[in-house]
């Protein structure tokens, strides 16, 4: 808001000086053009500010803080059979953690059950959670991140593997009922190289294709068994130079 403020206060300044024709030129049309330039770089910089920041999140509770049981704006979307499905256990094998976190709360995978080998959880479906529909920009590049750590089963061996997805979806009538329908994805696999610590995985994105309207953010955890934490997943727009940027353009 201030800086707000203070472009009001210079375009202000700048009025007053083409309210002036002696100093600008003694022709009104050209002072009449000059007051038109100042309100439309004033209205361009609102604008501009109004947008999301490149340091604001544009996950709800992506830092996992809210919610008790399972966090808030987040749902259990794993895919699999109906009896693999069964397994899943939001609060039980899926829920939030207060132990692990640097910062409060943070999500926590079980996926070490006693199984026989091929039929467990991390062996089969897996699991994974997701964000509701977020509305991203064409052409502009995004920052996401995630932190993670995994726990084999055996002490300094690897746990389950992490994959942070992006799916991008657009809008589609379906027999007379507007449905948002699922058309391309990205995958950033989060490859822990310090077992039973916390990594920090990023990767940059932009989207071109009019076919993506909204996406949702994806984690994914399965194979080998083991627990999995991750916290701090963020979505913003991305700050940096020379960086690799992947395009969602891979349909789904």
């Amino acid at each position: 808001m201030y800086i707000v403020d203070s472009i009001l206060h210079i375009g202000k300044y700048l009025l007053n000086i083409v309210s002036f024709p002696r100093v600008v030129s003694g022709n009104p049309v050209f002072v009449s053009a000059c007051h038109f330039m100042v309100h439309y770089i004033i209205i361009l910089c609102i604008v501009f500010l109004s947008g999301p920041s490149f340091a604001e999140n544009l996950i709800p509770n992506g830092d996992f803080e809210k919610g008790e049981i399972m966090p808030e704006s987040w749902a259990d979307s794993t895919l699999g059979t109906k009896g693999q499905k069964a397994k899943i256990k939001p609060g039980e094998n899926m829920l939030l953690d207060t132990t692990e976190s640097k910062t409060g709360k943070c999500v926590k995978f079980l996926l070490n059950e006693p199984a026989k080998e091929w039929t467990s959880i991390a062996d089969t479906s897996g699991m994974q959670i997701e964000t509701d529909y977020i509305a991203l920009g064409q052409n502009i590049v995004y920052t996401l991140s995630i932190d993670a750590k995994t726990i084999g089963l055996e002490k300094g061996k690897p746990g389950p593997n992490v994959i942070l997805f992006v799916e991008g979806f657009k809008d589609k009538d379906v027999d007379g009922v507007a449905k948002k329908i699922r058309t391309h994805r990205i995958s950033k696999a989060c490859e822990t190289k310090n077992y039973e610590e916390w990594n920090h995985f990023e990767q940059h994105f932009t989207i071109k294709t009019p076919n993506v309207q909204c996406v949702k953010i994806v984690v994914y955890a399965y194979y080998p068994r083991g627990i999995v934490y991750f916290d701090n997943v963020s979505l913003e727009l991305c700050n940096k130079t020379d960086v690799k940027i992947l395009e969602v353009k891979e349909p789904y």
